[in-house]
C-alpha cells in the first residue's frame, strides 16, 4: 500500500501478439478490484490525449506491472525489420524498464503457451525481468488461471474499492435505465414501477445467477466462415440480398449461404465507434461480402444456444483490446474466437432477447416522437426568424 491507498496495476502488452489477452485480462481486473486501480492504454487514454505522456505518467506512479508476453513479444518487428524491443523508444522497452528501474513489481504474464526468452535473447535493460517470478495464463484453463493471478495480487494490497460493485450496474436517465455488464446483454427498461424493475433485475440477472451460467470462448461454440471478394462490376443483379458493413448494399442473382447465420464486423471504424451493430442475424439466401464474418453455430450447441441471444451478447462487448490496426481497424479470426461469453440457460437467452426487442420497438416509438419535436423546434425557428425580419422591415418604414 502506498500513502494508505491500494496499489494500482499497469498492464504492459503489445498489441499485435497479445491484445485480445490483454483485454481479457483487464476486464477480470476491474471486476475484481475496480476501473481506478486498473491502467490499460485503450481504455484509460481518452481521444486527444497525449499518448506518450500519459504512458510515461501511468508507468511512474504504477505500483505493479503486468508484462505481458505472447509468441511474438520478443521477435515483433518495425517496417525496417529492426526489431522493436531493441528501441529506446519501443513502448513495451520503455514501460518494463521503467518498471524494473523503479524496483516495483513486475510480473511476466506467460499466454498462450509462450516461453520467456533466454537471457542473451533480451536487451541488457530487460534481463532483470528473467529473475521475476512468471505467471502463466493458458487458453484451455483461462478462468482457472485468472483466479489465481487475482489470488495473487490481492495478497499485494491490490484492493477493491470500499463498496463492492454490483455484476449488473443500472443506469438511470428521464425514466429509461439500461443495466450493463460485461458478458451479460444490454437491458433496457422501461417499467413506470421502480420496484418491479428492481425486483426483476435482482432475481433475473442477480450475481448469484450469472455466476451459474456456462463461461466459454466464441470459438468454443460457433464455426467461422468467409467469402471470396467479387468486384461489383462482376456482380449481375437479382433478388438475392448481398450483405457488406453497412448492411443490404446490393441485389445479386446467387448465393453463397442459406439458413440462419451471424453476420460479424471483420473490419472497420463501426468496431471502435459503434455506430452500428457490429453483428447482425441473416436467415435465408445471401451473398457476403469477404468484409463480414459469417458464423453458424456448432452442433453441439444447435439446442443450448441461439443465435439471437449471441447477437446480443456481441452488441455489449467492448472490441478495442481485439482489434489491430488504427487506420482500418480489423478484427483476426484469432481474437474474435478468443471472446469471452457467458451462456445462460436457453429459456433465460430467450426472455433476455425477447426483452431487448420489445424495448427496442419502445425506443423507435420515443425516437419517432422526438424527431416529431424536433422539426416543431425547427419550424418555431423559422417562424421566429420571419416575424423577426417583418418586425424590422416595418420599423424601416
Amino acid at each position: 500500500m502506498v500513502d494508505g491507498k491500494p496499489k494500482s496495476i499497469f498492464i504492459s502488452y503489445r498489441r499485435d501478439d497479445s491484445a485480445g489477452y490483454a483485454g481479457r485480462i483487464y476486464d477480470h481486473l476491474r471486476q475484481r478490484f475496480g476501473d481506478e486501480y486498473i491502467f490499460m492504454d485503450v481504455s484509460n487514454i481518452n481521444i486527444g490525449a497525449d499518448w506518450d505522456q500519459k504512458i510515461r505518467e501511468a508507468v511512474s506512479i504504477c505500483d505493479v506491472m503486468l508484462a505481458i508476453i505472447g509468441r511474438r513479444w520478443l521477435t515483433a518487428s518495425d517496417k525496417y525489420g529492426r526489431r522493436r524491443l531493441d528501441r529506446d523508444d519501443d513502448y513495451v522497452n520503455l514501460e518494463i524498464r521503467t518498471a524494473l528501474e523503479r524496483n516495483i513489481t513486475v510480473i511476466p504474464i506467460v499466454i498462450d503457451n509462450a516461453e520467456l526468452p533466454e537471457f542473451d535473447g533480451l536487451p541488457n535493460n530487460l534481463k532483470p525481468i528473467l529473475s521475476r517470478q512468471k505467471c502463466e495464463i493458458r487458453h484451455d484453463k483461462f478462468y482457472r488461471d485468472i483466479e489465481d493471478l487475482l489470488d495473487e495480487l490481492s495478497k499485494l494490497e491490490v484492493k477493491p474499492p470500499k463498496k463492492s460493485e454490483p455484476v449488473v450496474q443500472v443506469i438511470q436517465v428521464e425514466g429509461i435505465s439500461s443495466t450493463v455488464s460485461f458478458g451479460i446483454p444490454t437491458i433496457i427498461q422501461t417499467s413506470p414501477n421502480p420496484t418491479a424493475k428492481t425486483d426483476y433485475i435482482d432475481s433475473f440477472l442477480s450475481r448469484e445467477k450469472v455466476n451459474d451460467w456456462q463461461k466459454m470462448f466464441l470459438g468454443d461454440c460457433i464455426r467461422l466462415h468467409r467469402s471470396k471478394p467479387i468486384k461489383s462490376s462482376n456482380r449481375n443483379p437479382g433478388p438475392i440480398p448481398y450483405y457488406g458493413l453497412s448492411g443490404v448494399i446490393d441485389y445479386v442473382d446467387y448465393f453463397d449461404f442459406e439458413g440462419r447465420y451471424l453476420l460479424i464486423d471483420a473490419l472497420g471504424s463501426n468496431l471502435i465507434e459503434r455506430s452500428k451493430p457490429v453483428a447482425v442475424t441473416v436467415n435465408g439466401k445471401f451473398a457476403v461480402s469477404n468484409s463480414l464474418y459469417v458464423a453458424e453455430l456448432k452442433a453441439e450447441f444447435s439446442t443450448v444456444l441461439s443465435l439471437d441471444y449471441l447477437e446480443a451478447m456481441l452488441s455489449i462487448v467492448d472490441f478495442r483490446p481485439y482489434v489491430y490496426g488504427t487506420g482500418q481497424p480489423a478484427l483476426r479470426t484469432r481474437e474474435l474466437m478468443n471472446i469471452p461469453i457467458a451462456i445462460p440457460a436457453l429459456d433465460e437467452q430467450r426472455q433476455i432477447v425477447n426483452l431487448i426487442n420489445n424495448q427496442l420497438v419502445e425506443l423507435e416509438k420515443m425516437r419517432g416522437l422526438l424527431q416529431e419535436q424536433l422539426h416543431a423546434v425547427d419550424s418555431l425557428e423559422s417562424a421566429l426568424m420571419r416575424q423577426i425580419f417583418e418586425d424590422i422591415g416595418s420599423n424601416d418604414d
